[in-house]
C-alpha cells in the first residue's frame, strides 16, 4: 500500500537479471543468477492482486 509502492519496491529489488542490478539493491547485492532469484516483486498493482 502507499503512493508508488510498486515502483518503489521494484527500485529496491533491482533488475531481474542480477548483473544488470545496481549495487545497493537486493538483487544487486545478493543474487547470483536469474533462475535462482532471491525475491519476487510484482510489476503492477493488478499483477500483485492476482499473485
Amino acid at each position: 500500500e502507499g503512493l508508488n509502492s510498486v515502483k518503489t519496491g521494484r527500485v529496491m529489488l533491482g533488475a531481474t537479471d542480477p548483473k544488470d542490478s545496481n549495487p545497493g539493491t537486493i538483487r544487486g547485492d545478493l543474487c547470483i543468477q536469474v533462475g535462482r532469484n532471491i525475491i519476487h516483486g510484482s510489476d503492477s498493482v493488478e499483477s500483485a492482486q492476482r499473485e
